[in-house]
């Protein structure tokens, strides 16, 4: 087994809600609800490729992802659980989509996750770290 310890900067977002739009035209269109989940996305989805130093794994694997959020100037709990801070859950889909094809060939190869949001008084970010499961 080998662990892979990949630093990822920028201000994690929560991908999951999406909105339905219709175009001028008339044909329709999905968007990620939020407008600053596209922008973490493209910035991890180029970071990924750029940070990982291990090979595209053809089998199991294990992600673990530690989220690093902003605290506010007026917070004063020890964690982000708070509306608004993010669902681990939905923060961890966009990290194990921007691995895919980087660290493993789909997503579907990860066959355990956990993830934890800490606040940090330094910069945002998400510390992930993969290891494989071949023998």
């Amino acid at each position: 087994m080998a662990t892979y310890h990949v630093w990822l900067s920028g201000n994690p977002r929560p991908k999951g809600s999406m909105t339905p739009g219709r175009r001028r035209d008339g044909s329709l269109f999905v968007r990620h609800a939020s407008g600053h989940v596209a922008a973490w996305c493209r910035s991890i989805g180029k970071q990924a490729p750029e940070k990982y130093n291990g090979p595209v794994h053809a089998g199991p694997v294990h992600v673990g992802v530690t989220f690093f959020l902003e605290r506010g100037k007026t917070v004063k709990r020890k964690y982000p659980c708070a509306k608004g801070s993010g669902d681990v859950d939905k923060l961890i889909r966009g990290v194990l989509d921007a691995f895919t094809g980087v660290a493993y060939v789909d997503d579907v190869q990860v066959v355990s996750c956990s993830g934890k949001k800490l606040y940090t008084d330094g910069e945002p970010a998400a510390a992930v770290i993969i290891t494989d499961d071949e023998v």
